[in-house]
C-alpha cells in the first residue's frame, strides 16, 4: 500500500520507535510473569482463557521483533523498486530538459508582431513547463537524499531557465504592453487607477530595457528591434503619469475639475465617455503645472474629508455601556474610560483642521463636528459627575430616618433620581449610540441641573453632619459614610457597634439589655467592664446617648480605679492582679508604688528606697510564680505581662535611685519619676477627687479613658526622658512628637 519512498521513510521512522514502546511495558510484563509463577507455585488453577492471554503477553515481544524485522525486509524491495523506478524517471528528465532547451532555441525564428498573442501564450505556457521541471527536479533530489546517494545537479536546468527568461520578458511585456495602453487610453477615465498604472509602467520599462539590452549584446536583429519599439513606445507614455496622478486623485471633485477649467482656459467635464485619449488630445500637458497644484490641494482636502468621515464611522461603532446597579430599579454607565480617549482624540484632530488652509469646503461641517464632540463632551463630564454623587447618596436617602431629619434636601434628591431614572431607562433602550443619545443640549442642561442640586444637597449634608460631629466630637473619628450609616438607623441603637472602635480606643462593643439599655462594655481583647449604671438610648438622638455612654464610660473607670485603689490593700497582690481590668490594675499599682515609695523614703531615707527595692523584687518573684502555675486565662496573662513590664521599670528605678543616694520625696532624681497621686478627700468610701499624674512641675488630670486590656512595650531611660519632655510640653499647653532609633521606646 506504499506509493512512494516518503510514505517508505516514514514508516522506517515509525517501526525505528516500536522497540523503545515494548520496552516501557516490559516491567509490567515481567511483573505479570511473576504474579503467574506464585501462582502456578501454590497450584492455583486458571481459567483457560487466563493462561492463553499469560502466553501470548509472555511472547508479544518477539512477536512484534518479528513483525518489525518483516516490515523491514519488506521495505527495503519498496526502496529498490522505488529506487529504480525513480533513476528510469531522471533518465526521461533529462531528456525533456534536452526538449526544453530545443524548444527556447527555436524562438529566435519568432520576429513577427502580427503573431504577439500567439508567441506570448506560447512563451507563458513553456514558462509553466519550466516551472514544473524545477519542482520536479526538487523532488528528485529529495527523494536521492532518502535514498542515501549523491544529489544531481541539474545544471542544464538553470542554463535553459536562464536562456528562456528574456525571451519571456520581452514577449510578456510586449503583449502586456499592447493590452494595457488600449485599455488606459479607451476605457473611462474615471476608472483609472494612477497609481497602478505608473507601476505597470515602470515595471514594463525595466523589463523591456533588460531585454532590449541582452538582445542587442547577442546580436538577435530580429528580437533587439522589438524590445527597442516597444520600450520607446513606453518610455514616450511615461511622461503623461504625472498628469494622470494629479487628474486620477481621489480627492478631484467638481468643484477641482471647475477651477483647471477656469485657470487654463479648457472646459473640462469628465463623465463614463471621458478617456486618457481625449486628455492627451486636449493638450493638458501643457498645464501640467497648475494641474498639479489644484491636484495637491484636492489631495490635502481629501485628507480632512477623509479624517472626518473616519471620525464619524468610529462614532457610529461607539454604543453606551449601560448596567444594571444592584437591586436600585435603574442602571449606570460604564466604560467612561473607553468614551474619554475617543472623545480626546477626536477634539485634538478636529481642533487641527480647524486650523488648516485647506478647510474651507468644510468649514462648515468640521465647526458643527467640533460643536458636537463638544456637546458629548459636556455631557458626559456632567453625566459622570451625575452618577458619582447620585451613587454616593442614593443609599444615604433610600433611609426613612435621613429623609425625616433632611426634608428640603431628600426632596431635591428625589427631583435628582426621577430625571435619573428616566435617562437610564431612555439609555438601556436596546443599542443606543453614544454619539447621537449625548449630542443633546436638553440632556445636557438637565445633568447641569441635576448636578447643582446634587451640590445643594450635600452641602445640607454635611452641614447636617457637622451639626452632629459638634453635638458629639468624637463623630469627627468616623467617615461621612460611616457616620451617615449610624444616622440612617437612629431607630435601631445596635447599629453603633461596628463603629464604636473608632470612636473608643479601648471600647469594640457594648452588651445591649432586651429593653436596650446599654449595662457593660467589652475591649478587643475581651476584656469585659460592667458599668455603674445603665445608659438608656431609646427615645433619644444618637449624638445625646453616645454623649452618656462617654460619660458612663468615664465614671465607669474612675470608679473601678477606686474600688481597685481600695481594694490593694486588703486582697494578696496576686490575687489583686487578677480581679480587676488590666487598666485599673496597672495604674492602681502606679498609685501604690508611688505613695509606698515615698512612706519608705519619709521613714528610713536611702535605707527605705533600699528596702522598698527589695520588696519589688519579691514582688516580681511573687508573679512568676503566678505564670508557672499555668492557670491563666489569655487576658490575665497579658494583664500581669503589662504589669511586670511596669514593676520592672519601677524596680529599675528603686535600684538607681539606692545606687544615688535618694534620700528626700524632694530629690531630684525622686522629682523626674512619674508619679500618681489620688487629691481629693479620701476619707470616705466614696472618693472625692481625681487621680493626677505628677512629674517635676507637670501636673495633669488623668482621663479616664478606657483603653482596653493592652500589652505595654519595655521602658527604656529615652521612654522617661520622653515622658519628662512631654509633661513639661503638656504643661506649658504644647505638644510634642517622638524621634528616634528603632526599639528605644517611642511607641511607649
Amino acid at each position: 500500500d506504499l506509493t512512494d519512498i516518503e510514505e517508505v521513510t516514514a514508516r522506517r521512522d515509525y517501526l525505528s520507535q516500536i522497540p523503545a514502546m515494548v520496552r516501557e511495558h516490559q516491567a509490567a510484563i515481567d511483573s505479570s510473569m511473576a504474579n503467574f509463577a506464585v501462582l502456578d507455585q501454590l497450584f492455583y488453577h486458571l481459567p483457560e482463557s487466563s493462561d492463553q492471554v499469560r502466553w501470548r503477553v509472555f511472547g508479544a515481544p518477539k512477536m512484534v521483533d518479528d513483525k518489525i524485522n518483516a516490515n523491514a525486509e519488506a521495505l527495503d524491495k519498496k526502496t529498490d523498486s522505488f529506487q529504480t523506478d525513480m533513476e528510469e524517471e531522471q533518465e526521461a528528465f533529462v531528456e525533456l530538459i534536452k526538449g526544453f532547451n530545443d524548444e527556447v532555441n527555436s524562438l529566435n525564428q519568432y520576429t513577427d508582431l502580427a503573431r504577439l498573442e500567439a508567441v506570448a501564450g506560447h512563451v507563458r505556457s513553456l514558462r509553466k513547463k519550466l516551472n514544473t521541471a524545477e519542482e520536479d527536479a526538487r523532488l528528485f533530489n529529495s527523494r536521492e537524499a532518502l535514498f542515501g546517494k549523491e544529489m544531481t545537479q541539474y545544471t542544464a536546468l538553470k542554463d535553459v531557465q536562464k536562456l528562456f527568461e528574456p525571451y519571456y520578458d520581452l514577449w510578456t511585456s510586449v503583449d502586456d504592453w499592447t493590452k494595457w495602453e488600449k485599455a488606459w487610453k479607451g476605457d473611462s477615465f474615471l476608472t483609472l487607477d494612477a497609481e497602478d498604472i505608473e507601476k505597470k509602467a515602470t515595471t514594463l520599462f525595466r523589463s523591456l530595457t533588460k531585454a532590449y539590452k541582452f538582445f542587442e549584446k547577442k546580436g538577435v536583429s530580429g528580437y533587439t528591434d522589438i524590445a527597442r519599439d516597444a520600450k520607446e513606445q513606453v518610455d514616450a507614455f511615461r511622461p503623461n503619469l504625472p498628469l494622470i496622478t494629479a487628474l486620477r486623485n481621489p480627492g478631484m471633485r467638481e468643484r477641482h475639475w471647475e477651477a483647471i477649467s477656469s485657470k487654463i482656459g479648457k472646459s473640462l467635464a469628465p463623465d463614463e465617455s471621458y478617456t486618457l485619449q481625449k486628455v492627451l488630445d486636449q493638450g493638458l500637458q501643457d498645464d501640467l503645472e497648475s494641474i498639479t497644484k489644484i491636484s495637491e490641494n484636492a489631495g490635502r482636502e481629501f485628507r480632512i474629508e477623509m479624517d472626518l468621515d473616519k471620525m464619524e464611522a468610529e462614532w457610529n461603532e461607539v454604543l453606551l455601556q449601560i448596567i444594571p446597579y444592584k437591586e436600585t430599579g435603574t442602571c449606570v454607565l460604564k466604560g467612561i474610560d473607553d468614551l474619554y480617549l475617543i472623545l480626546d482624540e477626536h477634539i485634538t484632530n478636529t481642533q487641527a483642521m480647524s486650523f488648516s488652509n485647506f478647510k474651507g469646503p468644510f468649514e462648515q461641517r468640521i465647526d458643527n463636528w467640533n460643536e458636537c464632540l463638544q456637546t458629548v463632551s459636556e455631557v458626559i463630564d456632567e453625566w459622570v459627575g451625575v452618577q458619582k454623587n447620585w451613587l454616593y447618596l442614593q443609599p444615604i436617602f433610600d433611609s426613612a430616618d435621613i429623609n425625616k431629619q433632611l426634608p428640603i434636601e431628600g426632596k431635591r434628591f428625589s427631583t435628582v433620581d426621577k430625571h435619573w431614572r428616566q435617562t437610564m431607562t431612555a439609555a438601556s433602550s436596546g443599542e443606543v449610540l453614544a454619539i447621537k443619545f449625548c449630542n443633546n443640549a436638553q440632556l445636557l442642561e438637565r445633568y447641569r441641573e441635576s448636578n447643582k442640586l446634587l451640590d445643594m444637597v450635600q452641602r445640607g449634608l454635611s452641614d447636617y453632619l457637622q451639626t452632629k460631629q459638634a453635638a458629639f466630637s468624637r463623630f469627627y473619628f468616623l467617615s461621612d459614610g460611616d457616620l451617615l450609616e449610624i444616622l440612617s438607623e437612629t431607630k435601631d441603637p445596635k447599629m453603633v457597634q461596628p463603629h464604636l472602635k473608632k470612636c473608643f480606643e479601648g471600647i469594640k462593643s457594648v452588651d445591649f439589655k432586651d429593653d436596650l439599655t446599654i449595662v457593660a462594655m467589652t475591649s478587643s481583647e475581651k476584656e469585659h467592664v460592667i458599668w455603674n449604671a445603665p445608659v438608656d438610648p431609646k427615645s433619644k438622638s444618637i449624638e445625646v446617648w453616645m454623649t452618656e455612654l462617654q460619660v458612663m464610660m468615664l465614671a465607669t473607670i474612675r470608679q473601678q480605679m477606686i474600688l481597685g485603689i481600695q481594694d490593694y490593700y486588703e486582697t494578696k497582690r496576686t490575687d489583686w492582679m487578677q480581679k480587676w481590668p488590666g487598666q485599673v490594675v496597672i495604674n492602681a499599682s502606679q498609685f501604690q508604688w508611688t505613695a509606698e515609695c515615698e512612706e519608705m523614703i519619709n521613714e528610713s531615707g536611702n535605707e527605705g528606697v533600699k528596702a522598698y527595692y527589695q520588696q519589688c523584687i519579691q514582688q516580681l518573684a511573687d508573679m512568676v510564680q503566678l505564670v508557672r502555675g499555668g492557670k491563666l486565662t489569655k487576658g490575665l496573662k497579658t494583664t500581669i505581662g503589662a504589669l511586670a513590664t511596669m514593676d520592672v521599670h519601677a524596680r529599675d528605678v528603686l535600684k538607681r535611685m539606692a545606687e544615688i543616694g535618694v534620700s528626700a520625696c524632694s530629690d531630684f532624681e525622686w522629682m523626674t519619676q512619674m508619679r500618681f497621686y489620688w487629691e481629693g478627700d479620701t476619707s470616705t468610701t466614696d472618693w472625692k477627687g481625681d487621680l493626677k499624674v505628677i512629674m517635676m512641675t507637670s501636673k495633669r488630670a488623668y482621663g479616664y479613658e478606657y483603653l482596653g486590656n493592652s500589652f505595654r512595650l519595655v521602658i527604656t531611660p529615652l521612654t522617661d526622658k520622653c515622658y519628662l519632655t512631654l509633661m513639661g510640653a503638656l504643661q506649658m499647653i504644647l505638644g510634642g512628637a517622638p524621634a528616634g532609633p528603632a526599639g528605644t521606646g517611642k511607641t511607649e
